[in-house]
């Protein structure tokens, strides 16, 4: 059976940038920081050319990048967040508290294996196997026999920390959804493809980080 000849990839460039179609949704491609970065932003030609030549002008210019973003400590985000469910949100004192526990581990996380503490820089696969190797006490008291974290707990803290990392996206904070020419996607995406190491399937499929 003669197979039909796929389609060439059409790469139109605009100085610095370049786009093409890509299973069915324009991308640009530029260098960033030394590295390609790739990100679908439109569906139509005509509006990737638009993007395309925008962006290029911003590069010429040293001009920040409608997909830059503005890195940020885990400690920092980690207030931000837990303030805004204070302040603008109104959540209940348990909701807050709760949030705040499960995020104290992605900052002892930072700290103990010394790891940066921007936000975007945090490996997920580590954090993953720090939560199944740490041990605590059962319900915050310390004479207890510490034990390791429970699948339940571990979900949870995952679950946190992805609704973190979609506060974090909104502030423009992190990269969101950004791809490099490894086909690498940003933390969130990462996290929502469920990175938790040696987790049940429930676990592993959690999109909450």
């Amino acid at each position: 059976m003669v197979r039909p000849l796929r389609r060439p990839l059409v790469r139109c460039r605009v100085g610095r940038v370049s786009y093409y179609l890509r299973r069915g949704g324009w991308c640009v491609s530029d260098r960033e920081g030394g590295r390609q970065v790739r990100r679908r932003v439109a569906d139509s030609e005509a509006e990737a050319a638009t993007i395309a030549a925008q962006l290029n002008a911003q590069l010429v210019l040293s001009l920040p990048s409608p997909f830059s973003f503005n890195p940020v400590t885990i400690p920092a985000l980690r207030k931000s967040f837990l303030e805004h469910h204070e302040s603008v949100l109104r959540s209940s004192l348990a909701t807050i508290n709760r949030y705040r526990t499960a995020l104290r581990y992605l900052e002892q996380f930072v700290s103990v294996t010394g790891s940066k503490p921007q936000a975007h820089l945090v490996s997920v696969d580590e954090f993953a196997a720090y939560l199944r190797r740490v041990l605590v006490a059962p319900h915050g008291h310390a004479r207890a026999p510490r034990r390791r974290l429970r699948d339940k707990g571990v979900r949870n803290i995952l679950e946190v920390c992805r609704s973190l990392y979609g506060f974090a996206g909104r502030l423009d904070t992190i990269e969101r959804g950004e791809t490099t020419s490894r086909g690498k996607r940003g933390l969130r995406s990462r996290l929502s493809a469920g990175c938790a190491l040696g987790l049940p399937s429930t676990i592993i499929c959690v999109r909450k980080f």
